[in-house]
């Protein structure tokens, strides 16, 4: 029975990370085991305090940051730790739905393919919908469609959705790659990696409840920009002896 290492980045969300935590663990996956990896992102509000209270549950491992660091200075902590065959990320909040671990799974245990992402786009729905900023909601998800623009095109992909947290693949993916990426970046240098060494990740649709800064939120303006450049940073057309990916 393969192993799901489940690895969850969290920094100040002490409102909802018992929720998620013990929905995560509750979770009934037929066909795999679960190893929990937790790591507190240097958080100021309690949630140290909440993630910790977990370490001494079998399969869970806690791990803390000293300050705040970035999303993907989480991961990179977190990722030598992750023993499982299988490696799901989940965020710390509820904007995404534990309940979708199934539909996600799916794919890799039919041996489909070797990466998964959690898609959040649905035909017809906006992506994002942020309860009293309609101008804000909709210039966010325009920024959406113009990065995933420059990504496809770049990458020779027809993704439509790469930013999500669901990402969920095999160990070996992984397998002698560095990454760099400290912040929301980090989601796009890893699909970027697993394109560039010739994996064909699949979208799954995934349900998405968006929140508001007021409520959370993390993403600011400068992550769009970082995005935009770890796209253009990491991107070897094939003419210059990068290999041409395999189309989608």
């Amino acid at each position: 029975m393969p192993l799901l290492s489940i690895i969850v980045p969290v920094y100040n969300e002490v409102a909802t990370i018992d929720i998620v935590l013990r929905a995560v663990l509750q979770a009934q996956l037929p066909g795999v085991t679960k190893q929990l990896i937790i790591v507190d992102g240097g958080s100021e509000d309690g949630t140290r305090e909440r993630v910790l209270t977990y370490q001494d549950i079998p399969g869970v491992e806690v791990l803390c940051e000293p300050r705040p660091a970035g999303k993907g200075v989480a991961i990179r902590r977190a990722l030598p730790y992750a023993v499982g065959d299988l490696i799901l990320i989940q965020d710390g909040d509820l904007e995404y739905s534990v309940e979708d671990y199934g539909a996600l799974l799916a794919p890799l245990l039919a041996s489909e393919c070797d990466v998964v992402l959690g898609s959040r786009w649905m035909p017809g729905h906006a992506m994002r919908h942020l309860p009293g900023h309609p101008w804000l909601s909709c210039a966010m998800n325009v920024a959406h469609w113009g990065l995933m623009g420059v990504f496809n095109r770049l990458y020779h992909t027809r993704y439509r959705d790469i930013f999500g947290a669901y990402k969920v693949f095999r160990r070996h993916c992984l397998d002698g790659v560095t990454f760099h990426a400290n912040r929301f970046a980090f989601d796009v240098e890893l699909v970027i990696r697993f394109v560039q060494r010739g994996y064909v990740p699949q979208e799954v649709p995934v349900r998405y409840q968006s929140r508001t800064w007021a409520q959370g939120k993390k993403v600011r303006w400068i992550d769009g920009v970082q995005v935009l450049w770890t796209m253009v940073r990491l991107w070897r057309p094939w003419w210059g002896g990068g290999t041409k990916p395999k189309r989608r």
